[in-house]
């Protein structure tokens, strides 16, 4: 998310230029879960990686594992 921002070490609160299609997904969902917050008084959490392990070869003990076999 970072991507080009000529600043390294990284910081959270650094400025955000992403390069990547991933980067830019990332900051776009962050940004409309803060506008609906802001709009609609709405509480938003966000989970990340969570469909990486996904398949007949994933780790039993992977969130999403433990999730889907309830």
């Amino acid at each position: 998310m970072y991507g080009d921002s000529g600043v390294i070490p990284f910081r959270e609160e650094g400025p955000l230029n992403p390069i990547s299609p991933y980067g830019v997904s990332k900051r776009t969902g962050e940004l409309l879960c803060r506008n609906y917050n802001y709009l609609y008084g709405m509480r938003v959490a966000m989970l990340l990686g969570f469909l990486r392990s996904m398949g007949p070869r994933q780790r039993p003990d992977m969130a999403i594992h433990k999730l889907s076999e309830r």
